[in-house]
């Protein structure tokens, strides 16, 4: 079942948020078990958004998975993750976001098997 991610959206620069925050019932101690997630930078961004471990620095690229650069009309940045081996072997709450600019972020969509 594919299930939808945000949007998440990052109060202030550099402050990493968790991308599991809005799934409801959600904690740092009860995992979100998942096949597959995608990541796409909202349409209105106007800087980087980042996607890596909590304590990611996006200056020295340590803890970054990936760099997401802005939208534009014709294409929408995104960043995919499965491991297609494993059913439900990914934990989305492992995943955190992080922008350049405050209020900006990703939404997208993951999959539990």
């Amino acid at each position: 079942m594919e299930n939808a991610i945000g949007p998440i959206v990052t109060p202030s620069p550099i402050a990493a948020v968790n991308a599991a925050s809005n799934i409801p019932g959600y904690s740092a101690s009860r995992p979100v078990p998942c096949h597959a997630i995608m990541f796409q930078t909202l349409l209105t961004n106007l800087g980087r958004v980042y996607i890596g471990r909590p304590d990611m620095d996006p200056t020295t690229m340590e803890g970054v998975f990936c760099a997401l650069g802005v939208p534009t009309i014709n294409l929408t940045p995104n960043f995919s993750v499965a491991i297609t081996l494993a059913p439900n072997a990914l934990n989305l709450g492992d995943y955190w976001v992080m922008s350049d600019l405050a209020g900006e972020g990703i939404f997208g969509t993951y999959l539990v098997l």
